[in-house]
């Protein structure tokens, strides 16, 4: 009986030691592939859900836009609808240089470099007087906080603004 037992025990084992070395199996899921934590999907991959298109089921998803001209160069510039990012400097995992952690909405994914690379063509930044000095600032009723405050414009090493393209430019 014991030696059943230990046979059972080793062939467990290297079942499971196998299945832990297949990839497909380890490997984070895909785009669509149903999540419960955003490290469950690949890089560059966020686990989300989407009520509006009545999928309640978070999924592994990444938006990817598609530039209006590309499909139809032949209309006026008030006809086209550019990707615009809302709180576009709101980015999940920022730190607040206040030394306050940011308790506010997160809404972008990408830097705004990388939002420029991706498609986004318009940037909603809300600036504002906080501490004698212009911050980037998702405020609630209009006030920038301690913890609502993202960027300070005039550090020495800021850089979030620069791959905004100027007009002069």
């Amino acid at each position: 009986m014991a030696k059943e037992t230990v046979l059972l025990v080793v062939a467990f084992a290297a079942a499971a030691a196998f299945l832990c070395s297949c990839p497909a199996i380890v490997s984070a899921r895909k785009v669509g592939g149903t999540c419960a934590l955003s490290r469950n999907c690949d890089a560059g991959l966020h686990c989300e859900t989407c009520v509006v298109d009545g999928n309640v089921r978070p999924r592994c998803t990444r938006v990817t836009p598609v530039d209006p001209q590309s499909k139809d160069r032949g209309l006026p510039f008030n006809r086209y609808a550019w990707l615009t990012t809302h709180n576009s400097f709101a980015r999940l995992g920022t730190q607040s240089q206040t030394g306050t952690a940011i308790v506010t909405a997160f809404n972008q994914q990408d830097t705004i470099a990388e939002q420029l690379n991706n498609g986004v063509r318009g940037l909603m930044l809300d600036m504002y007087d906080f501490r004698n000095d212009i911050w980037l600032c998702h405020s609630y009723g209009g006030a920038c906080r301690n913890f609502t405050a993202f960027v300070i414009k005039h550090q020495p090493n800021y850089t979030l603004l620069r791959p905004i393209p100027l007009v002069d430019d």
